[in-house]
């Protein structure tokens, strides 16, 4: 018979005095906890450090179109999405553990907003702060940009405004706020149906993902038909 594993090997984070205070209401609550996600997060976390440091230090530009520069620009960016995944992950879990049940969506609201605004808040401040002690060619906000950030709807906005600059042009990686929030006000709605229905939800997803870059696709894969045709065929089909 093999061997059940200690706390301490499922929940390292356990033994320590200071805990993520998210973690500690998922162990009170008999809610699985995921150690390696932790590590998940830090590569991630690297590899967008090292995208912004290419970017800012011009090193994508000496790349050019050369391997490394394919290879970083098609994987440090994309980097990003590591984290949707695993928030995605992490939030729809306690639903899958009580069998479906999602629980009160004003106690999630509550948790989730704990976690997310103080920081997310006291970086808008300090980004005012600088902008208005700081000699800098950035104008100030307007009072539209500033309730925008402060209700994080940044990044719908900017489907709308023109020249519209996230995080006051001072801490633009803010736009990945609003695709979180985003998370949180849909999942209450979608979370129960997912449980019951997971096929169903997954070509769903799939179709919503997909749907918008069908046309490209098809267009790329035609293009691509008649490049391998004989220049006469080509020309007709043309």
């Amino acid at each position: 018979m093999a061997a059940t594993p200690s706390t301490a090997q499922r929940d390292p984070e356990a033994a320590f005095s200071v805990a993520d205070p998210g973690k500690a209401w998922r162990r009170g609550h008999q809610i699985p906890i995921v150690p390696a996600f932790d590590g998940y997060r830090g590569l991630a976390v690297l590899a967008v450090v090292l995208f912004h440091v290419l970017e800012v230090s011009g090193a994508y530009a000496q790349f050019g179109t050369s391997r490394a520069g394919v290879v970083a620009w098609g994987t440090l960016p994309n980097s990003i999405e590591v984290f949707f995944i695993i928030s995605g992950f992490v939030i729809y879990l306690p639903t899958v553990v009580r069998d479906g049940d999602f629980g009160r969506v004003t106690a999630f609201a509550i948790r989730r907003t704990a976690r997310l605004v103080p920081a997310y808040y006291l970086t808008l401040l300090i980004a005012l702060l600088l902008l208005a002690v700081v000699a800098s060619p950035l104008s100030s906000p307007s009072a539209g940009a500033i309730a925008a950030h402060f209700a994080v709807l940044q990044t719908p906005v900017l489907l709308f405004a023109d020249n519209f600059r996230l995080g006051f042009g001072v801490v633009p990686p803010v736009w990945t706020l609003s695709v979180e929030v985003g998370f949180y006000v849909v999942l209450p709605l979608i979370a129960v149906w997912y449980f019951r229905h997971p096929l169903i939800g997954l070509a769903a997803a799939a179709a919503i993902v997909a749907g918008p870059r069908a046309p490209e696709a098809a267009n790329r894969v035609a293009a691509r038909s008649r490049a391998s045709l004989p220049w006469p065929a080509a020309a007709a089909i043309a």
